[in-house]
């Protein structure tokens, strides 16, 4: 079974660095036929430990939280607040990843 993930691709994180990564995931997903596709977005909240140690107020939902590429119908959004990556994909029964960019 072939997995996607895609880890915090919004509007708001795109630099002029990182902007080639957009293109690269678009080809990837044109060269690949994909069984499961994941995409998490990071939300912030006024609760959160980037607002209250850190004073980072962006990414309220709405604020650059869009993602920055097209995703197929049959990607799953992963709305997270914080680091918690790990345990998300192990409640989903994933169990291992592999980099293979």
């Amino acid at each position: 079974m072939k997995t996607l993930l895609i880890v915090d691709m919004q509007k708001g994180f795109i630099t002029e660095n990182n902007k080639f990564l957009v293109k690269n995931i678009e080809n990837l997903l044109k060269k690949h036929d994909f069984d499961r596709i994941f995409a998490t977005k990071f939300i912030n909240n006024e609760k959160s430990p980037f607002v209250k140690y850190l004073d980072y107020t962006k990414f309220f939902d709405g604020d650059g939280t869009d993602f920055a590429l097209d995703l197929p119908s049959k990607t799953v959004e992963i709305k997270k607040t914080s680091y918690t990556l790990p345990k998300i994909l192990r409640g989903g029964g994933v169990l291992s990843l592999r980099n293979r960019l």
